[in-house]
């Protein structure tokens, strides 16, 4: 099963969440959004029951939902999240139960978030200073859901001269590792 967002209904104003089964190249239409919202950052669990996505609304809002494929029911379980960003990489548990994304709540201070299905919240991971420039976070899960990787150029603990790194957090202890040490001043995106 393949997860995407389309304009299926033809119009460029509006994209709904659709899934392929590549073994029968089936199409099915999950979503039926009003002209002019859009429907995007599609995630599938691995055995495809569930589908985590990003709809926004005419007037920007953008909420956090996922869909059961089976019964076809929409969950929001978030709403109106500042520049809510799911990763193009592994945002996913397997288990489709975790979800890494990430959302700016006050202007240059986006930080990493944790949806948790099981427990029905969501909790923020990071607490990262104000930025002017920084880089798209990035955030992505490990397949066990147990451990989240994101990049920052902002100070992260005691360490931090600009530069992008690579950071680890453990969910399990909650502590955060950073994995690279780029030399002062590295901006390119991970």
């Amino acid at each position: 099963l393949l997860a995407f967002s389309s304009s299926v209904t033809g119009s460029a104003n509006t994209r709904d969440i659709c899934l392929v089964d590549r073994s029968s190249g089936q199409i099915q239409q999950l979503t039926n959004n009003p002209a002019g919202a859009l429907a995007y950052s599609p995630k599938i669990s691995a055995d495809g029951s569930l589908i985590y996505f990003i709809r926004e609304s005419v007037e920007g809002v953008r909420d956090l939902v996922v869909v059961e494929r089976i019964t076809g029911k929409e969950f929001v379980l978030e709403q109106n999240l500042a520049d809510l960003t799911i990763s193009d990489g592994h945002a996913l548990s397997d288990d489709g139960t975790r979800l890494v994304y990430s959302t700016t709540a006050i202007e240059n201070q986006s930080q990493v978030h944790l949806y948790d299905r099981r427990a029905g919240t969501s909790r923020q991971l990071t607490h990262l200073s104000a930025r002017a420039t920084d880089v798209k976070l990035q955030a992505a899960i490990s397949g066990d859901g147990l451990r989240v990787t994101f990049v920052t150029r902002r100070r992260v603990g005691n360490a931090g001269d600009g530069s992008v790194e690579l950071y680890l957090i453990d969910l399990p202890t909650g502590e955060t590792q950073q994995l690279t040490n780029a030399p002062a001043g590295a901006n390119a995106e991970i």
